[in-house]
């Protein structure tokens, strides 16, 4: 791995140790919140560092559907580094819980913790970095058409912003389940792209759109596991 700056060094350094065990920390400590407050509304604020915080907000809605799982977790950052407006980094999780919701949905909570807290830490490292460039990066835009929703997922994966904080959410949550890489990635594809159903996806593989939506999910499969390479060279990755 070549080193183009003393950041870069820093960076891979700090994911290595403390990134590792501030990843630990607050997953185990959203973790806690949810088990000590099991299918309520709450919510309370964490300690990232001494200039960033992690919001965490947890609602119970029922009976209401949540893309076909029992709970979905909602990650995202604010780290402006506009010239007119500055404001604080801040780390935001929404998590959201059905009444299908059981203990026994607790170890598969764990490692979306794992991988969702160690995203975002990244992104906060991009926002540390004094050579990286921020720039506005918004969510997809969906309009209902698969091929077109798809491709803007696909998109948004690839990134430049948002690959590596992928990877290293991923490549940290399959340490933790001690899978390959590679079997961790299918199992985030199916989820972003089918909601983890098979028979969703057995549906859109066999349509007319299948051989194209295949390529698409190929396409970032190819791309991840090429970057994951050059990122983690130990990892296993398949």
């Amino acid at each position: 791995m070549i080193f183009k700056t003393w950041y870069d060094l820093f960076k891979t350094a700090f994911n290595r140790t403390k990134s590792q065990n501030l990843t630990m920390s607050l997953s185990r400590q959203i973790f806690n919140v949810i088990k000590n407050n099991f299918k309520k509304d709450t919510g309370t604020t964490l300690k990232v560092d001494n200039r960033c915080n992690l919001f965490l907000r947890i609602e119970y809605v029922g009976n209401r559907d949540l893309y076909g799982k029992n709970f979905f977790v909602n990650a995202f950052g604010n780290y402006s580094k506009g010239k007119l407006i500055q404001t604080l980094p801040a780390i935001h999780f929404d998590v959201s819980f059905n009444n299908k919701f059981s203990a026994l949905d607790f170890p598969k909570l764990h490692y979306k913790l794992y991988d969702a807290v160690r995203h975002e830490l990244w992104h906060y490292w991009q926002y540390l970095d004094p050579n990286y460039v921020l720039t506005d990066n918004e969510a997809p835009i969906y309009n209902g058409d698969t091929i077109s929703d798809y491709t803007e997922l696909r998109n948004h994966i690839v990134s430049e912003q948002e690959i590596v904080s992928y990877i290293s959410g991923l490549v940290f949550s399959a340490q933790k389940q001690r899978k390959p890489f590679s079997v961790v990635l299918n199992e985030s594809l199916d989820d972003l792209f089918f909601e983890n159903n098979i028979s969703t996806k057995q549906k859109v593989l066999s349509s007319a759109i299948g051989r194209e939506a295949e390529t698409i999910i190929s396409n970032i499969k190819n791309t991840v596991i090429s970057r994951a390479q050059q990122l983690y060279p130990d990892t296993r990755l398949t």
